[in-house]
């Protein structure tokens, strides 16, 4: 059974903090999470996040 999750996710290191609340499903990849949090911010950073989740980090560096 495939459970939707929601998150509140912020951008840090503003004075005034910028926030939305997403809602993905448990089926979904942590790629497809950062993707997802990229894009409800209108970010154009696609090719790189990092992610700390349980002591695992999640990233993607791209270097040309």
């Amino acid at each position: 059974m495939t459970k939707v999750l929601t998150f509140e996710v912020a951008i840090n290191g503003l004075e005034n903090k910028i926030w939305r609340k997403i809602e993905i499903t448990d089926r979904k990849t942590v790629a497809d999470l950062a993707y997802t949090i990229l894009a409800t911010f209108d970010s154009l950073a696609y090719h790189l996040y990092y992610i700390k989740y349980k002591k695992v980090i999640y990233d993607c560096w791209v270097c040309i």
